[in-house]
């Protein structure tokens, strides 16, 4: 099982610039912040030590969580990582980091993690490397499928 999203916006902020709930994340130098749409309302631990530890992967390198997670956003420190870029894939938790690092860095469990992620998540269901069926409640329903639509079916 994996979480992840893309990252909806990318933003320089000065050095000094506070960035999250009460500005709690004070960027130490000049930096890029990724703003991607998850949040504690789809399972993202909103935490003081994951406000402190938290990371996540962009373009396959570990960044930093910049500040509180919002209830619908969370911002990454995606300045050590200058190919980031809106629209690229961000990793909250699967292969790595594992939902055992970010149990670790939100200071719960990976069970917590795990059955944390909120209904308005899409599952996206993947057998030997390819999509087989995507549940969601924003997909239109078809007759008899409660919401479930494979590949190739309208």
């Amino acid at each position: 099982m994996s979480l992840a999203a893309r990252i909806g916006v990318v933003r320089n902020v000065a050095a000094g610039a506070a960035v999250s709930y009460g500005g709690r994340w004070v960027a130490a130098r000049p930096s890029r912040i990724a703003t991607i749409p998850l949040g504690y309302a789809d399972g993202v631990p909103r935490t003081e030590p994951m406000a402190e530890r938290g990371q996540l992967s962009v373009c396959g390198r570990r960044v930093s969580v910049a500040g509180a997670v919002c209830m619908d956003l969370l911002m990454g420190d995606v300045t050590d990582v200058p190919e980031a870029r809106a629209g690229d894939e961000v990793t909250l938790f699967g292969d790595d980091p594992t939902a055992w690092d970010l149990a670790d860095w939100a200071g719960t469990n990976a069970w917590q993690v795990l059955t944390g992620v909120g209904s308005r998540i899409p599952r996206v269901y993947v057998e030997d490397g390819r999509t087989v069926g995507i549940a969601s409640p924003f997909l239109p329903a078809a007759a008899g499928d409660a919401k479930l639509r494979r590949r190739g079916e309208a």
